[in-house]
C-alpha cells in the first residue's frame, strides 16, 4: 500500500512542477528586478477578468469610412459598424476602449499618442483598424478618413504609417501588442510589392486581414475579418490567441472562395508559439446572412487603369505644386518613376528657396 501512496505522491509532484514551468513566461528587464510574465497572458488575451487577474488591457479602436472621390459606397457604413461592434465586444471582454469613427489625420495622430501614454504604465495593448490601407515597399499605410482617393500625394503624406503604431504600443513590461487591420494591402501605384523588412517589437502579433498585395472584402453590416473575429470573441473568447486567430482566418478563406487569405506577423516567443499552436483551430461554423460577400475589393485603394497610367496621373496633380512633400510622396510610390529625376530637382530647388527666403522683420 505504502508503495501506492509513494508513487502517487511523486506524480502529483511531477504535475506541480510542471504547471509552475508551464505558468513562467518569458523575462524582461525592468531596470530593478525581473519580473516574470505569465505565459497564458499572451496567449489568451481574450480571457474573462477572472481568468486574467492583474493585467491592464487597453485599446484604441478606429472605423474609417467617409472618403472622398472613388471610394467603396460600402465601406462608408461598414467600417464605423466595424469599430463599434469591436469597441463593444472589447468592453465586454474587460477592455479599457477608446473608439474613433471617421477620424481625420490629426485625430488618428492624437489618439495614437493618447494610446503610447497610456501604455507608458504597462499593460496589454490592442489597435485595431478598419478602413482603407494600403501598403507601400515595406510600408503598411493605414489611411485617415476625409482624405480624398483621387488625390495619391495626399494619400501617402498624410497616412499613418504603422510601424509608428507599433512605436507608440512598445512597453518595457514585455505585455503583449495586438493588432487588427482589417483592411487591403494592395500597392495602388506599382504591380511588385517588396516584403515588410522591419522586425516587430517584442511580445507583438499583427493580425492582417488579407496577405501582403491582398485585398480586403465586405459584407452586408461588417468586414468580412471583422465578422468573423466578432463571431470567434463571441463563440470562445478565451481560447488561445493562434488558435483564435486560425479559426478567424479559415472562416474568412472559407466565406471568399479563398479570394482572401489573412496571414499573421508575430514575435512572440517560441515557448508561446508553441503554446498556442498545440490547441487546433475548428473549421467547421454555421454561415449567416453577414458572411455573404457583397464587395471583395471594398478596403484599398483602387485609383489606377495601369500602373504606368496611374502614375501619370499622379505627376499631373502635383507637377505644379510648390510644397516639397508632394514630390516625396511621388517619390514613395515610384522611386525609380520616369519622373523621379525631375522630383529631386524640385525638392532641391524648393528646399533652396525656402532656405534663403529673408527672414521676418523683428518688432522694433
Amino acid at each position: 500500500m505504502w508503495r501506492i501512496f509513494l508513487l502517487m505522491w511523486m506524480a502529483g509532484a511531477i504535475l506541480v512542477d510542471c504547471g509552475n514551468t508551464f505558468a513562467a513566461g518569458p523575462r524582461e528587464s525592468t531596470g530593478a528586478t525581473d519580473r516574470a510574465i505569465p505565459a497564458y497572458r499572451a496567449i489568451a488575451p481574450f480571457a474573462s477578468e477572472r481568468d486574467y487577474p492583474g493585467a491592464t488591457r487597453i485599446a484604441l479602436v478606429i472605423g474609417n469610412g467617409e472618403y472622398g472621390g472613388n471610394s467603396h459606397d460600402v465601406i462608408r457604413q461598414n467600417a464605423p459598424r466595424d469599430a463599434q461592434a469591436v469597441g463593444k465586444r472589447l468592453r465586454a471582454l474587460g477592455f479599457d476602449v477608446t473608439v474613433l469613427s471617421n477620424a481625420t489625420p490629426a485625430a488618428m495622430q492624437r489618439a495614437i499618442g493618447e494610446l503610447r501614454e497610456r501604455l507608458t504604465a504597462g499593460g496589454v495593448g490592442l489597435f485595431y483598424f478598419a478602413g482603407h490601407g494600403m501598403r507601400i515597399g515595406g510600408q503598411t499605410l493605414l489611411i485617415p478618413a476625409g482624405l480624398d482617393v483621387r488625390s495619391p500625394a495626399s494619400l501617402l503624406r498624410q497616412a499613418v504609417d504603422l510601424n509608428d503604431v507599433l512605436q507608440a504600443m512598445h512597453s518595457r513590461d514585455g505585455q503583449l501588442k495586438l493588432v487588427f487591420l482589417d483592411t487591403c494591402l494592395d500597392n495602388p501605384f506599382a504591380a511588385a510589392v517588396a516584403p515588410d523588412a522591419s522586425a516587430l517589437p517584442p511580445n507583438t502579433v499583427v493580425a492582417y486581414a488579407t496577405a501582403p498585395g491582398g485585398f480586403a472584402a465586405d459584407g452586408i453590416h461588417h468586414g468580412i475579418y471583422t465578422h468573423a473575429l466578432l463571431r470567434a470573441l463571441d463563440e470562445a473568447p478565451a481560447q488561445p490567441l493562434m488558435s483564435l486567430l486560425a479559426n478567424v482566418a479559415s472562416r474568412v478563406r472559407d466565406v471568399t472562395r479563398g479570394e482572401q487569405s489573412p496571414w499573421i506577423a508575430s514575435s512572440l516567443t517560441a515557448s508561446a508559439e508553441a503554446g498556442n499552436s498545440a490547441v487546433k483551430a475548428s473549421a467547421a461554423y454555421v454561415a449567416s446572412r453577414d458572411d455573404t460577400v457583397v464587395t471583395l475589393h471594398s478596403r484599398g485603394i483602387l485609383p489606377k487603369d495601369s500602373s504606368e497610367q496611374y502614375e501619370i496621373t499622379f505627376w499631373n496633380s502635383i507637377k505644379d505644386s510648390n510644397y516639397p512633400g508632394d514630390y516625396e510622396a511621388y517619390l514613395k510610390a515610384y522611386p525609380s518613376g520616369r519622373f523621379a529625376t525631375l522630383a529631386h530637382a524640385r525638392i532641391d530647388r524648393l528646399r533652396a528657396a525656402a532656405s534663403n527666403a529673408p527672414a521676418a522683420a523683428s518688432p522694433a
